[in-house]
């Protein structure tokens, strides 16, 4: 018998506990709420191939590093990496950083999400 994913685990967890919550449930409207977030749970954890954090193969990267590291890198590496030549990403960055979002103090600047976000959208 093949040993099951983390990811396999975390889907079985949800669904047992919405059966469980669903008997337990006292209306019909709580039964759909319950039915709801199970679907939005599973819709969330299905839409990642892995469930990890880390991109097989890659190496974690540090603000220092997309600082100083990647704006310097030849214009062929930085585009296969942010998937943009660095004139278009500062382009970018020149039009969505003044946006509401992206004025938490508790996020990373706008630059490292947007060099996130294009790597990870390749």
């Amino acid at each position: 018998m093949p040993r099951k994913s983390q990811k396999a685990k975390l889907i079985d967890e949800i669904v047992n506990s919405a059966i469980q919550d669903y008997f337990l449930a006292e209306d019909s409207d709580e039964e759909d709420e319950i039915l709801d977030v199970c679907i939005e749970d599973l819709n969330a954890i299905v839409q990642f191939r892995y469930g990890v954090d880390l991109i097989h193969g890659s190496v974690r990267k540090s603000r220092a590093w997309c600082a100083s590291v990647l704006p310097n890198t030849d214009q062929d590496r930085f585009r296969q990496m942010v998937r943009v030549n660095w004139s278009q990403f500062q382009t970018i960055v020149d039009l969505i950083k003044e946006d509401s979002v992206f004025k938490s103090k508790l996020q990373f600047p706008v630059e490292v999400q947007l060099m996130i976000v294009m790597y990870r959208l390749g």
